[in-house]
């Protein structure tokens, strides 16, 4: 499963927190690919190129390259696709209830059956 980090640039430097924001990138595991856009980014995308953890950089400098950069980074992260809806639905709040109120019930079924029990 490949990451995505858009990259913030400033005056033709890379901004402090996308490095802070690949430290959270890299927590979800797997290759982090950083998006640079702009004209005259070169600089920036040198310095991403030098953090720790970046898979790939990829720059763009117009309207078409960007939306051809994130395009081909989704098409390189589709073989991940199953992984990431079976991780979304292992994590939704629907599949989170389900499992709390089996929780809660397992205990009150627990908590019944001891209570008779004690009245024998």
């Amino acid at each position: 499963m490949a990451t995505l980090l858009f990259a913030e640039v400033s005056k033709g430097h890379l901004s402090d927190i996308t490095a802070r924001a690949l430290t959270a990138a890299a927590q979800l595991g797997g290759a982090v690919d950083v998006l640079i856009a702009g004209r005259d980014v070169g600089g920036a995308a040198e310095a991403a190129s030098k953090l720790a953890g970046i898979a790939r950089v990829r720059v763009a400098d117009d309207a078409t390259s960007f939306v051809t950069e994130v395009d081909r980074a989704l098409a390189a992260g589709s073989a991940g696709a199953e992984a990431r809806v079976a991780l979304a639905e292992a994590n939704s709040w629907s599949s989170r209830v389900s499992t709390l109120m089996g929780l809660i019930e397992q205990k009150l079924g627990s908590s019944a059956g001891a209570g008779n029990d004690e009245g024998s």
